[in-house]
């Protein structure tokens, strides 16, 4: 019976820690997405998207957060990483919002923030890895938005359909978000299974490299959209059957759905379509 006790109270002690290690990792993960981004754009709050899935409590508002991570800490106070990281965890014992049983210290926060503390990132895409690698190693669930929010609209690659207005067009991604996201979980989850953190700066290039590579938009008219979303090829979220990643055309969703279109105007050739079916002329930059 002592025995059965021991490993019941030992088990149990093992989960809260867990649960501890998690909720810390949480916080760091909030810290950091904001203190990178702030970094970018002193002047923005950050996406309410990006807010929700890296809170360490689902009852924090993102206007809390803005408020005391972003408002406070980062720009009143100009904390780094690890201090920032460190007083958030404060604030949040100090305002009772703890779950009940974890128990952390401003050490763990400190040690948690150590994979997290080299050179500043200041390449978008390469944020975009990150959070594939956050979402490959934490619980911080899914959002396949992340490239839309982290990549500026300016550094991305665009083009227009021959039927798509210049006002109220649609912008497609030619490789679906959804489909990036997965492909590089898929990658992760093949290449580097367990999360070692000593494999983190390779397979982290080597997804930034994917999300450049396949982060392209074509504007496209509402009936080429719902083609696209809606029609019988079922390549709303997915590339076209037998699409070979390495050497397949971006534009093949497009191809399929017999939307002819052509690249700004600026546009590097490796953004352009090689295949032979038709095009349009090119229009001007946007």
């Amino acid at each position: 019976m002592i025995i059965m006790t021991n490993a019941r109270e030992g088990a149990a002690e093992a989960m809260s820690r867990m649960a501890a290690s998690h909720f810390v990792n949480r916080i760091v993960l909030t810290t950091k997405f904001r203190f990178e981004t702030n970094e970018r754009d002193p002047a923005g709050g950050g996406h309410t998207a990006l807010w929700n899935m890296f809170k360490p409590v689902a009852s924090l508002t993102v206007e809390e957060l803005r408020r005391v991570v972003l408002g406070e800490l980062l720009r009143s106070q100009r904390l780094g990483l690890v201090d920032a990281a460190i007083a958030f965890g404060s604030w949040l014992r100090a305002e009772g919002r703890v779950p009940d049983g974890i128990v952390f210290t401003n050490d763990d926060v400190r040690l948690a923030c150590a994979p997290h503390v080299r050179e500043s990132i200041d390449d978008d895409f390469t944020r975009v890895a990150e959070s594939y690698w956050e979402m490959h190693t934490s619980d911080i669930g899914r959002e396949s938005r992340v490239p839309e929010f982290l990549v500026p609209l300016a550094d991305v690659p665009k083009g227009r359909s021959a039927s798509a207005p210049v006002a109220k067009s649609h912008p497609e991604h030619v490789v679906p978000l959804a489909f990036i996201r997965d492909q590089c979980l898929a990658l992760l989850e093949q290449r580097y299974p367990h999360g070692n953190p000593e494999s983190r700066r390779e397979a982290v290039a080597e997804m930034a490299a994917l999300v450049r590579r396949w982060l392209v938009i074509v504007q496209v008219s509402d009936d080429e959209w719902q083609r696209l979303d809606e029609g019988p090829l079922q390549v709303k979220q997915s590339m076209p059957v037998g699409w070979d990643p390495d050497t397949g055309c971006l534009f093949a969703r497009l191809h399929h759905t017999d939307i002819r279109f052509a690249m700004n105007a600026g546009v590097e050739e490796a953004w352009r379509c090689a295949c032979n079916h038709a095009s349009v002329p090119t229009p001007s930059a946007a």
